[in-house]
């Protein structure tokens, strides 16, 4: 589309860049796989990853981003997790929608890890040095962490199939 209209553009003005966040599970998070529970870090292409909607898919690739900032703590048994573990603040996480459904129109979605501080105990921390790791798959997937936690894997387009809910709706969801 061309613009008409001179007055609706300023050379001059600067569009503000907005910096990415990477995305992942730390070293240490178990997933869960075909051979078991696997610390994420030393998945390889060709394992087989549990998803989501039951089955085994082979991971393809592994992306890693190194950790800046801040991490998010999530305490045990809070989102299925039956342990504590640190997520990016930008990572995808899945919860169920519960009395929301209604408004919603789905049983789950998907909320940033950061939009979750200060519920249930979840709190902001210092990031670990770290490299970040998420397994790459064909199509986007969602995989069980910590032995119960459901988190988005990503294709490079993002979340297509799910529904990501903003920082109120999550509060009125897990409230």
């Amino acid at each position: 589309m061309l613009m008409t209209h001179a007055k609706d553009f300023r050379p001059d003005a600067i569009a503000p860049v907005l910096p990415v966040r990477p995305s992942g599970l730390f070293p240490g998070t178990l997933v869960e796989t075909a051979a078991g529970w696997r610390d994420i870090a030393g998945l390889i292409p060709g394992d087989l990853v549990y998803t989501f909607d039951g089955g085994l898919r082979p991971v393809s690739g592994l992306r890693r981003a190194q950790a800046t900032g801040d991490a998010i703590r999530v305490p045990d048994r809070v989102l299925g997790n039956d342990s504590a573990l640190s997520l990016a603040p930008d990572q995808l996480v899945m919860v169920d929608t519960g009395r929301a459904y209604d408004w919603l129109g789905s049983p789950v979605a998907l909320v940033r890890a950061e939009d979750l501080v200060g519920l249930a105990g979840i709190r902001r921390r210092a990031a670990p040095d770290a490299t970040l790791c998420m397994p790459v798959f064909r199509e986007e997937e969602v995989i069980f962490a910590a032995t119960g936690l459901r988190v988005h894997a990503p294709t490079e387009a993002g979340a297509e199939h799910f529904m990501v809910l903003t920082r109120d709706e999550a509060a009125e969801v897990l409230g």
